[in-house]
């Protein structure tokens, strides 16, 4: 049986409210060969297993991956509704304090920025095209 895609829902800054991941826990994130990301997550019960599957990945930060890595938030966004400090931030983050050379691309694109972050353990940032969360079989 092929993993089932879920329906997700966002509030009004990008913060995913359904599926409920808050106080779950990130698994793994994997590379594949056509280049996507898979990121392995579940529920703080490890009831539901849930792959968040991102697709014409642009960019990918990992940090702070622990045994055990528990989620705050999640919030997806689209590159250009993200105000130009917090998106040179974002930036900061992944490449340090250096020159922000995708900051003009990204700017005034419409690839998704995905954070995840932390209650404890792995900071996650995804730049890409597009974002399917897949019920795990």
């Amino acid at each position: 049986m092929p993993d089932q895609v879920i329906k997700i829902i966002r509030n009004e800054y990008g913060t995913l409210m359904k599926p409920n991941l808050h106080d779950g826990f990130v698994l793994g994130v994997m590379l594949q060969k056509d280049g996507s990301v898979n990121i392995n997550m579940s529920d703080e019960d490890h009831n539901e297993y849930i792959t968040m599957n991102c697709q014409g990945l642009d960019a990918l930060y990992v940090s702070n991956f622990m045994e055990t890595n528990i989620l705050f938030d999640i919030r997806i966004r689209k590159a250009m509704s993200i105000s130009g400090s917090e998106l040179k931030k974002i930036i900061a983050e992944m490449y340090g304090q250096g020159d922000f050379i995708p900051f003009q691309r990204w700017q005034k694109s419409t690839l998704l920025v995905t954070e995840i972050s932390p209650s404890l353990g792995c900071t996650i940032i995804v730049i890409c095209e597009e974002i399917r969360f897949l019920h795990r079989n």
